[in-house]
């Protein structure tokens, strides 16, 4: 009996399950990033409304 074994010599690349878990994970990453933003926007806008409101009193 003769093993089909066969390599692929030459041929580099990514599985699909590879790429989607890349996916997945920049996914996650972008989401994290894009809260930090967001939360940063939100406490910018807040810090400007208390130092207004020193201000004026």
């Amino acid at each position: 009996m003769t093993s089909h074994t066969s390599t692929f010599r030459g041929q580099a690349g990514f599985t699909l399950v590879e790429l989607m878990v890349a996916l997945a994970v920049s996914f996650i990453v972008l989401f994290g990033i894009g809260q930090i933003f967001i939360n940063s926007k939100r406490t910018a806008a807040l810090q400007e409304e208390q130092a207004a409101i020193q201000e004026n009193g």
